[in-house]
């Protein structure tokens, strides 16, 4: 093998690094600039997808990697960030297509492409600030997982089962009081800026693509918003996919 190939993966990484780094300053001309000058749909897509992963990497690292690591599981863990990534893939996947399905049924020319492309582009830029912000909601999903994994819990009935983890949990709320009331307050104060921040980075895509494609502002959100609605149950199962993988990576 040579030397270059030898080093080839690392220098996709920081490549990829780099491109999410200048889409943060600009997203829109990051965009412009895939669909533009990278025709070739395979390659645009690969393009965008190198910035996601990145953008991915940020968050599952950085983001909220100190409280994976609290919780016993390793983010450094090529195995956990494949998991992770490739779940949050298919939740953008299934985020765009009932988005584009929308855009089809409101007699919109907008593109499955260019759809597709901005949402991973744009989705990489808002992905660290979003896992930042969900990270109370985090902290209380694991420690639930953590109860179901390290306690004899009896699955035979589905009220048994919330009883005991609910007692388990409330157990473990006593006897750390202060933290949990810090924990409790930080998640009432940033309950909703998740929300917030996903809402800002649709509208962004969705005025993007009014744009690119000149049509109406609001033939554009109409139809969008119409579409996240019709594929928000589709997001379940994502979420289920990834409580899963959490519990079975905490304590490897």
């Amino acid at each position: 093998m040579k030397f270059e190939e030898l080093y080839k993966p690392f220098d996709v990484t920081i490549d990829s690094v780099r491109a999410w780094v200048a889409t943060i300053m600009n997203p829109s001309k990051m965009c412009r600039s895939i669909l533009d000058e990278t025709p070739d749909t395979p390659d645009a897509v690969t393009r965008a997808l190198k910035i996601w992963f990145a953008g991915a990497l940020v968050t599952i690292l950085f983001a909220q990697g100190a409280i994976y690591r609290f919780y016993n599981i390793d983010p450094f863990s090529l195995e956990f960030y494949s998991s992770i990534a490739a779940i949050l893939l298919i939740g953008s996947f299934l985020l765009v297509l009932p988005v584009y399905c929308a855009f089809f049924i409101f007699r919109l020319s907008i593109s499955f492409r260019d759809t597709f492309i901005t949402f991973l582009v744009l989705t990489a830029v808002f992905f660290p600030l979003i896992a930042l912000a969900s990270t109370p909601i985090l902290v209380v999903i694991l420690e639930f997982l953590r109860i179901i994994k390290t306690h004899a819990i009896d699955l035979s009935t589905w009220d048994n089962f919330f009883t005991q983890i609910g007692g388990a949990f409330m157990k473990t709320v006593e006897s750390n009081k202060t933290t949990w009331t810090i924990w409790s307050h930080s998640q009432s104060l940033t309950s909703s800026i998740p929300a917030f921040l996903f809402a800002i980075q649709v509208s962004i895509i969705f005025n993007f693509l009014s744009e690119r494609y000149q049509i109406e502002r609001i033939r554009v959100f109409d139809a969008g918003t119409f579409g996240l609605v019709m594929g928000g149950s589709l997001i379940g199962v994502v979420l289920v996919s990834y409580f899963f993988t959490l519990y079975t990576f905490m304590g490897k």
